[in-house]
């Protein structure tokens, strides 16, 4: 029988006898207990489950009614003083329990009844049961016949008293997340019959200040009051004013004027008559704020306020005094179920330092913007520790009882998923250090029937993505001394079961992933902190591979494998497309033009600068960032060496008015339509200056860091602020000096900015929106900054080779360059690709003391781009003193990789000469010098200008970063642009394009502005879908734009429309057995090595003749090959290929034989004039005869495949065993009729096979090269010649030779791939007969190359394979 994990055992065990003694209460399948409740409906249901299990557990059934022979279970209620009390009871505290067991009886007894299913739970736990996450599905119920409990006395108590789990959101009655979490030893709040079997405990209260007050939750009934005693309410910007009874969207609101004794003694009444409805259950009565930051401002109200704590914004004292006034008034005599809890929120978190809380009172600390990813006390996170800790410590060490209220629910990504339980579970020891009386979360329950706007995609997965967090968090409410590390792998092993070794690599490699990024996860954080952490080197291909590693180990679990494929939807939701929100932002820019004339600060922004100053538009919707705001917003910037200007245009709200009502500058600006200026210096390492404004001049201003309001005021820009408001548009002109900011505008600075807006747009309803995606605070998601026409420094070091050092030799003479002076200039790089003779000269330099000497043939020297933070497109000036014979060529090298410039300049000349222009580029990277002959270089210089972009392209992925989607999930498209920002204002679009499997193909065209836009890939069976875009620009598509995006959707299931042949393999056979008939001539003679090779490969040029049928080809060998030492590779070339590329790194890294087979009859290596001449032999031969399996031409193709591997199976040097067939494209295609034809192959690489199930019919399914029923449709092809071929090509369809194939085989397949679409090569792979068999995939690789970095070409995959199979053959 399986028995939980010592540990694993909950509670704090006391007073345990009878060590190893047993009690069965389930013996050999047979009930040896009866299970007796009374009337209470708690004591029923928790006898009710324990009967429950036992059933499932062991199939037997426990009575009710006790007998001879039976241990009775009986539940008892603790009551101090009793006369029957057990002997352990005095131990048993808060809502603990204890079991007693003997032979005749089993008694479970708390001082709460729902200490009875505690323990009920907690002996279910010790015979093996497991509640992983709420629902049936989550269960671990072992098979057993027998189910015992330890003899004697043992008394379970909780670490913390206060352990609850608070479901927001509006679920309603969630029964599987009640019982998950009783199972698992936490409370439930709550009241009414569904819950009364929890014995839950009333919570009830929140946000209540007007409220209570009021005494009524209805406006009307505060608007009455407010009109009979507006003395109650608060005093804000000289009007009394209502507070929220319910909460209230554009309306000024105020707490209540606590100072006023009638206003406290209105809201004891009130909360007197509330507690006292519940009657003498047991209750937890919270007071906070009204949910707004806004307090009474009348004289008596601010008297209250220490000036330490009115300085900083901070009302703590207020909001104590009203507390301890309310908790005098409810004495624990005549309220002895109740807890009163109040909060510490907003700006009334920190202790007081007017008054001393009432001890009697619980508090609720509510750390808001801490960061969940570390513990509270976790020195290595800064962000807690100077914000947060002194915080908690000073409440700790108040000792008042105290609790928490966690924001997990409001951290980053769409349902929050990240590794929060390791520093949960150190913050809740931490927390217990402290003697704090609780610990718990807010959460959603994955049961709950949300509605709008709680029903989003967190509401149903933040449980599962967080489900770590939620099990641990209730175990070590119980067990805080447990073994961290042994709990988290045994619990972590029941949910991932096979799967787990691979997933503990993953998820520890989350953690490090984000300890390693050193930013906080918390509320208001920078939205893409889990994408960051994805995109450093490495870690999101890590954990994509690790989750694979995990679905092919629980691949024969259905449960496991649905958990691990749901966890790699919580990766690409909130991890991967976080990564490509990090990427978007790092790459958005708001562009600013240079001031060139007087601007006259008015708010009419016509001055000739604002007409071609560049304009940022398109404000998106707060948390909805692919919802553009209505109304809209533009803004245009200038700038000056002291000063950045504004120009910020917006439209009118159309069914609202525009409120101006703040009497003064400083908060009340929030309380109006206004704008938000977010400025900001890398050097002020995360702080922004923040310039809020109304549209009637009232301001404030601060230095912030996020969301929280706790700023410093100690900042005034001097701002100068204009405005032109009229019906259509609001507008505003700004001068900002920077004087006050401590940097001016350098090339060198990082700035980065946004502006949002706060706007009615009805009379009840605000919009938020911002430049950057609707965010408003975090320097990380703010814009960076670029400054049109700034000039740079130099970009280069050590331009005039002053600075020389000992040259970087890698002992290799082919690669290594020759140093005659026995020195090189530091800071260059001396590239390895075309070796030269660099010297360092000291006689007539044109500048300084050195110069270089340069010799070789197109020798490269390079280095890196120091580029300036302030440009995104630039403008390179370069400039280079040259002297000597030769050519002198000059090249940007971009991020990408791609070239610009090409600059050549012949150079002749004795004295020095100046060599200068311009290159364009995005990016730019890396500058490289190319000289040719003998150069003599000095003072080489690059700046850089930056250059608003005039041409934008677009980008298209999957959201998915696999691109592979589930049965269920909808294929998405994810389209934005580079060099987008700063173009000229126009009428832009995006001309779509989708085509796919199942007869998908539709075309339109939809507004563009430059923001990512999501795409539908409405893919809905298994198969692909190809997305097209291109950019267009007043009604005209831009040269250039057009870009694909492929994804896949069960590509597992994807099956081949090509017939089987009944005498496929009689076929073959009868053409091997024709083929090896015939007698081969054989001739092998030497070809000329290219020098780079030379001693280390020799080649043979093979022909193999019969007659009938040619075979022609190129061995490679290395060196001094030995007998019988070495593998064999045969590869194959692609369907436009004249000859054959010999593969001599691969003969020589891999010290094996190497074959490239010529598809035709052809010489090797022919010349350019022969190439062009053989083309016009054998052009189309594809398309020759395909309705005659005898004569169409695949036919000699295939079969000059199996007469190479017989030739190359006789040389003597080959080992025997190691016979490798590789190719891709047709070449791809040729390696699997390789290894389906020749059972001595052990290794097929079909790189995006061509050939792939090229009947099927395009309504249905895409169909591979040549597609040749398509071209002979087009051309008017007869029924019967159609039929004809639909009988022929089935004999050459890679379909039917893969179902034949055996040995290990590794395939690739480009996803944008429109030559071997990969619904084809797919097609193929999952017919493939081999046991051992993989699929690359490509995801943005055409049949090719990829656009993805770090992603392989198409051709490339498998080589490394291949290169360690041929090694071992070796060694």
């Amino acid at each position: 029988m399986m028995k939980l994990p010592l540990s694993l055992l909950m509670g704090i065990g006391l007073g345990l006898s009878c060590v190893g003694a047993t009690v069965d209460l389930v013996r050999n399948g047979e009930a040896k207990c009866a299970v007796v409740a009374g009337d209470d409906v708690v004591e029923q249901h928790a006898a009710a489950e324990l009967r429950t299990y036992l059933r499932k557990i062991t199939g037997a059934e426990a009575g009710t009614v006790p007998g001879d022979g039976l241990i009775t279970v009986r539940f008892e209620l603790i009551v101090d003083g009793a006369s029957n009390a057990l002997p352990e009871a005095a131990k048993v505290r808060d809502d603990g329990f204890l079991i007693a067991a003997s032979e005749s009886e089993l008694v479970i007894a708390s001082r709460k009844r729902r200490g009875f299913l505690y323990g009920v739970y907690q002996i279910l736990r010790e015979n093996g049961m497991w509640w992983l996450y709420p629902g049936e599905e989550g269960e671990v119920c072992p098979k057993a016949d027998t189910v015992s409990v330890a003899r004697g006395t043992k008394v379970y108590n909780p670490a913390f008293s206060d352990r609850h789990y608070r479901l927001n959101g509006g679920g309603g009655h969630v029964p599987a997340t009640y019982d998950w979490l009783v199972r698992n030893g936490m409370q439930v709040f709550g009241g009414g019959d569904p819950v009364a079997k929890y014995d839950p405990i009333i919570f009830t209260g929140g946000h209540i200040l007007t409220r209570l007050l009021v005494g009524s939750p209805k406006l009307a009934d505060a608007e009455a009051l407010l009109k009979e005693q507006p003395e109650l309410f608060g005093l804000r910007d000289g009007e009394r004013v209502i507070g929220e009874v319910v909460p209230t969207r554009g309306r000024t609101v105020c707490q209540p004027c606590t100072s006023n004794p009638e206003t406290v003694r209105r809201m004891i009444a009130s909360a007197k008559a509330w507690i006292e409805s519940y009657g003498q259950r047991e209750i937890i009565f919270s007071l906070c704020n009204d949910d707004h930051p806004r307090w009474c401002e009348c004289d008596a109200c601010a008297a209250l306020d220490p000036p330490e704590e009115k300085a900083k914004g901070v009302y703590s004292t207020r909001w104590w005094t009203l507390v301890n006034q309310i908790s005098a008034a409810l004495p624990p005599a005549e309220y002895p179920n109740l807890t009163l809890n109040a909060l510490s929120y907003m700006n009334f978190v920190d202790y007081p330092i007017g008054i001393v809380p009432d001890p009697r009172v619980r508090v609720t600390l509510c750390g808001m913007y801490r960061c969940y990813f570390h513990a509270m006390d976790d020195e290595s996170c800064a962000w807690n520790a100077t914000r947060y800790r002194p915080l908690f410590d000073a409440w700790g060490k108040s000792g008042m009882r105290a609790t928490n209220f966690e924001y997990h629910t409001d951290v980053q990504g769409p349902s929050r998923y990240f590794p929060a339980e390791r520093g949960w579970v150190l913050d809740m020891k931490y927390r217990h250090s402290l003697n704090m009386c609780g610990a718990g979360i807010v959460t959603r329950p994955p049961d709950g029937k949300f509605k709008p706007p709680w029903d989003d995609y967190r509401a149903y997965n933040m449980w599962y993505s967080l489900w770590q967090l939620h099990w641990l968090g209730a175990y070590f409410a119980w067990n805080i001394d447990a073994d961290y590390e042994k709990v988290w792998d045994d619990v972590n092993q029941q949910y991932y079961r096979a799967g787990w070794p691979a997933m503990r690599d993953y998820r520890l490699l989350l953690e490090k992933a984000l300890a390693d990024l050193g930013e906080p996860v918390r509320w208001g954080g920078n939205r893409a902190v889990l994408g960051k952490a994805y995109a450093q080197p490495t870690v999101g291909r890590r954990l994509q591979t690790l989750l694979t590693q995990a679905e092919t180990a629980a691949a024969a679990d259905p449960i496991a494998l649905s958990r691990i494929i749901r966890e790699r939807e919580y990766l690409e939701k909130n991890w991967a497309d976080g990564s490509k929100m990090a990427e978007r932002s790092s790459k958005r820019r708001a562009w600013a033009g240079p001031r060139r004339s007087t601007l006259v600060i008015d708010g009419k922004g016509n001055d000739e600068d604002w007409q071609t100053a560049p304009q940022s538009a398109g404000f998106k919707v707060l948390l909805k960032p692919n919802k553009l705001a209505d109304p809209q917003t533009a803004v245009r910037l200038l700038y000056d060496e002291d000063n950045l200007y504004f120009l910020i245009e917006a439209e009118a709200p159309k069914n609202a008015k525009v409120k101006t009502t703040a009497k003064e500058n400083g908060r009340q600006v929030f309380s109006d339509s206004h704008v938000e200026i977010f400025l900001g210096n890398e050097k002020h390492q995360g702080k922004y200056y923040m310039l809020a404004f109304n549209w009637d001049g009232k301001i404030y201003q601060a230095w912030a860091q996020d969301a929280s309001g706790n700023n410093d005021f100690n900042i005034d820009t001097k701002s100068e602020i204009a405005f032109d408001i009229t019906p259509e548009m609001l507008t505003a002109e700004i001068r900002l000096p920077l004087a006050a900011l401590g940097y001016g505008i350098t090339p060198d600075a990082l700035w980065k900015v946004n502006v949002a807006r706060s706007e009615r747009i009805s009379d009840r309803d605000i919009q938020l929106s911002s430049l950057c995606d609707g965010d408003f605070h975090g320097f990380g998601q703010h814009w960076q900054m670029a400054f049109d026409g700034l000039t740079s420094r130099q970009l280069i070091e050590n331009g005039g080779f002053e600075d020389v050092g000992d040259p970087v030799l890698r002992g290799d003479p082919e690669k290594d360059w020759v140093y005659p002076s026995g020195k090189a200039p530091t800071a260059w790089v001396f590239s390895t690709t075309n070796r030269g003779k660099a010297e360092i000269r000291t006689d007539t330099p044109a500048e300084g003391k050195n110069y270089l000497h340069v010799e070789g043939s197109y020798t490269f020297i390079e280095q890196a781009l120091q580029l300036p933070f302030s440009a995104k497109s630039h403008q390179f000036s370069y400039r280079v003193k040259v002297r000597g014979d030769g050519q002198l060529y000059l090249r940007v090298i971009d991020s990408a990789g791609t070239r610009h410039g090409d600059h050549i300049e012949q150079i002749k000349a004795n004295e020095w000469m100046t060599h200068e222009g311009v290159i364009g580029c995005s990016g730019g990277k890396r500058l490289l010098i190319r000289a040719h002959g003998a150069l003599d270089l000095d003072d080489v210089r690059v700046e850089v200008t930056a250059t608003r972009p005039t041409e934008a392209s677009l980008t298209a992925v999957s959201r998915r970063e696999s691109a592979v989607y589930h049965a269920g999930e909808e294929v998405t498209f994810i389209v934005g642009a580079e060099d987008f920002d700063g173009l000229e204002a126009a009428q832009y679009e995006l001309s779509c394009r989708l085509q796919g499997d199942g007869g998908l193909d539709k075309s339109w065209r939809q507004p563009f502005t430059g923001s990512e836009v999501e795409i539908p890939g409405e893919l809905k069976a298994p198969g692909f879908v190809l997305l097209s875009v291109e950019l267009w620009k007043n009604g005209v598509a831009v040269p250039k734009t057009k870009i694909t995006a492929g994804a896949g959707k069960e590509v597992g299931k994807i099956r081949p429309a090509t017939p089987e042949p009944a005498d496929f393999d009689a076929f073959w056979a009868d053409q091997l057995a024709r083929l090896r008939s015939r007698s081969v001539q054989v001739s092998a003679t030497a070809l000329t090595v290219p020098e780079r090779w030379q001693d280390k490969a020799e080649a043979l040029d093979v022909r193999l003749e019969d007659g009938t049928l040619n075979a022609t080809g190129v061995l490679v060998l290395p060196c001094g090959a030995k007998l019988r030492g070495h593998a064999a590779v045969i590869t194959f070339s692609g369907a436009s290929w004249i000859g054959t590329r010999p593969d001599y790194g691969l003969a020589v890294d891999g010290a094996c034989l190497v074959f490239g087979m010529n598809l035709h009859d052809t010489i090797n290596q022919p010349t350019p004039e022969e190439t062009k001449e053989l083309r016009k032999i054998v052009g189309g031969y594809q398309f020759r005869d395909p309705d005659d399996p005898e004569k169409y031409p695949m036919r000699d193709i295939f079969l000059r495949i199996v007469r190479c591997l017989d030739y190359l199976k006789t040389r003597p040097e080959w080992d025997g065993k190691t016979l490798i067939a590789s190719g891709g494209s047709l070449g791809g295609a040729q390696a699997l009729v390789a290894a389906a034809l020749d059972p001595d192959v052990i290794l097929c690489i079909a790189n995006a096979p061509a050939l792939c199930d090229h009947l099927a019919d395009p309504s249905r399914q895409t169909p591979g090269w040549p597609n040749l029923l398509a071209r002979e449709k087009s051309q008017g092809a007869s029924a019967e010649r159609l039929a004809a071929i639909s009988r022929t090509m089935p004999y050459f369809d890679m379909v039917n030779f893969a179902r034949r194939v055996r040995c290990e085989t590794r395939m690739s397949t480009g996803f944008i791939d429109e030559t071997c679409p990969p619904t084809t090569n797919y097609a193929v792979y999952n017919v493939l007969g081999a046991d051992v068999k993989s699929m690359y995939n490509a995801t943005l690789a055409g049949h090719g190359s990829s656009r993805k970095p770090g992603e392989l070409n198409v051709f490339g995959a498998g080589g490394e394979r291949v290169r360690k199979l041929a090694r071992q053959a070796v060694e």
